[in-house]
């Protein structure tokens, strides 16, 4: 399965406490996550996205409670239906990928409350790394290049969004 070993920054067991993440004020929000279809292909849940994700490669929502949620996310426990196949935007969430002049832009959202707590920690900076090494290999790197729609528009949120760092081409892929 694609990115099965992305490293998660949040722990499980707050992002099981918050009541933030996968909720929406509108049906068609920017923050509902992408999906590829080469993440469909390769997924162990590949069944469920059908019906649930809509033409524009967002997953759709449901609105349930007086509030918009994923399709996959279950209010009465706060869990995802499809956790272990969830998509890449998911995985990666508080962080955020942009385009910009031609590169990927990797941005934090600050919002999630984990990064209001951890934002200017050894830890957080430690995690940043480890994400910059890890959209930096090739195939990762490749698979944005080729799925420009992974990309979000979260320009009308630039108050809640830092900017953290570029992925763009390593000097060996710029002369390929």
């Amino acid at each position: 399965m694609i990115f099965s070993d992305f490293p998660q920054l949040v722990p499980q067991k707050i992002c099981l406490s918050c009541q933030g993440c996968c909720r929406f004020k509108d049906a068609r929000s920017v923050w509902r996550p992408k999906v590829a279809p080469a993440e469909i292909e390769a997924n162990e849940h590949k069944e469920d996205f059908t019906g649930a994700l809509g033409e524009d490669g967002y997953i759709k929502t449901v609105q349930e409670q007086g509030q918009n949620r994923c399709a996959f996310l279950n209010l009465g426990t706060n869990q995802c239906g499809i956790y272990t196949g969830r998509p890449f935007e998911c995985r990666l969430y508080p962080f955020l990928l942009t385009g910009k002049e031609g590169n990927i832009v990797v941005s934090v959202h600050l919002s999630c409350s984990y990064v209001q707590q951890n934002r200017y920690t050894v830890e957080f900076e430690c995690y940043l790394a480890v994400l910059q090494g890890y959209l930096f290999r090739e195939k990762n790197f490749n698979f944005f290049r080729n799925n420009p729609a992974m990309l979000g528009d979260y320009s009308g949120y630039s108050s809640e969004i830092e900017e953290l760092f570029t992925v763009g081409p390593r000097e060996k892929d710029v002369s390929r």
